[in-house]
């Protein structure tokens, strides 16, 4: 790493409230981890994520009820209902995960090349 790496983008990522430089460290370091050691950690964080979505998520709670956690494999990803734009659009409310400040959403919107923008939210 470099002291400009290190000390300048780490001095603004900690101003913005956000995280590159670490995200950045962890990727340059598990390029190298073998396949099972990844596939573990991307099994994991997956879990993490399902978890909180079903416990906090209106619309993920219904979307998956039916599925049984913690996956334990990455193959279950394939019984995993698909989000949709559709999705997106008619349940954007929903979607939010409870019990977060309002004030700590960002709407956020697509360019909408493809027909119409699409608008989401998303936080730091």
């Amino acid at each position: 790493m470099s002291l400009y790496q290190d000390f300048i983008f780490g001095f603004f990522d900690f101003l913005r409230g956000r995280r590159n430089i670490e995200r950045l460290r962890f990727l340059r370091k598990s390029q190298y981890w073998p396949r099972e050691k990844l596939a573990e950690w991307q099994l994991g964080k997956l879990n993490e994520v399902l978890t909180v979505a079903k416990e906090k998520s209106p619309f993920y709670r219904e979307k998956i009820e039916n599925v049984s956690l913690p996956l334990t494999s990455l193959e279950q990803i394939q019984s995993l209902p698909i989000l949709t734009k559709s999705d997106i659009r008619k349940h954007k409310e929903g979607i939010k995960c409870l019990g977060i400040p309002e004030d700590l959403f960002i709407l956020g919107k697509t360019g909408g090349s493809t027909g119409e923008p699409m608008h989401y939210y998303y936080d730091k």
